[in-house]
């Protein structure tokens, strides 16, 4: 888990570097920001309940979950 008062520069360091890396294992580029955007979440440790309801029920958080259940998986392609 990431301290809360990290550097902002830091964070954004953090946070281009997933998106490099992200896009190297995702080939769709929206898949990989939302992965990075997971993850970031995830780091900081923010419970869902601390989300805005607009950002928990988003469409596009769902479409996006969806998409990546959609993609085949690593095991399923060797």
């Amino acid at each position: 888990m990431l301290a809360r008062h990290q550097d902002p520069l830091q964070i954004v360091r953090l946070s281009r570097d997933l998106h490099c890396l992200a896009e190297g294992f995702q080939l769709d580029g929206n898949a990989s920001r939302f992965l990075v955007h997971e993850t970031l979440m995830s780091a900081f440790a923010m419970p869902a309940d601390a989300r805005s309801p607009a950002d928990r029920e988003s469409g596009l958080r769902l479409d996006m979950a969806a998409r990546l259940r959609a993609l085949p998986s690593a095991s399923a392609t060797a």
